[in-house]
């Protein structure tokens, strides 16, 4: 999941602000899959305090993930939060990912994305759903 973070009032038809959104965050429960014409051809439930994502309150990211006992940087890039949709762009800006906040507290997020369409005569599918609990806050 751009560089311009908007404003409260636009955010004001989603769950909490931009500024809510900013601070570290390590997934507690997560899932996630793709299809290919109906068959799963990849799915991961194994997310559970392996994974973090700092977001920084000048609409950038990093991305972490937990290896034995080590935090490893593996993606950055910029995001959005503007009425109720997260959005991410890799620093490539060749990839980006939006899911729907569906909570944002002080100390839990949820997001969830689904999306399906049609490719060289396939029919794909993927789901994503992150809990998320605030490591900590503004950075």
């Amino acid at each position: 999941m751009s560089l311009t973070l908007v404003s409260c009032s636009d955010d004001d038809k989603g769950p909490g602000s931009t500024e809510e959104l900013v601070g570290m965050w390590e997934v507690v429960e997560g899932t996630e899959w793709e299809k290919e014409d109906g068959e799963i051809v990849y799915e991961d439930d194994d997310y559970n305090g392996n994974l973090r994502y700092e977001l920084k309150a000048d609409g950038t990211y990093n991305r972490y993930y937990k290896s034995g006992s080590s935090w490893y940087n593996d993606e950055n890039g910029r995001y959005s939060y503007k009425k109720g949709t997260l959005t991410m762009f890799d620093e490539d800006e060749e990839e980006s990912y939006s899911a729907t906040v569906k909570a944002l507290t002080a100390t839990t997020l949820e997001i969830e994305s689904y999306a399906s369409f049609n490719e060289d005569g396939s029919h794909y599918e993927a789901y994503v759903s992150f809990k998320f609990k605030r490591i900590s806050s503004a950075n």
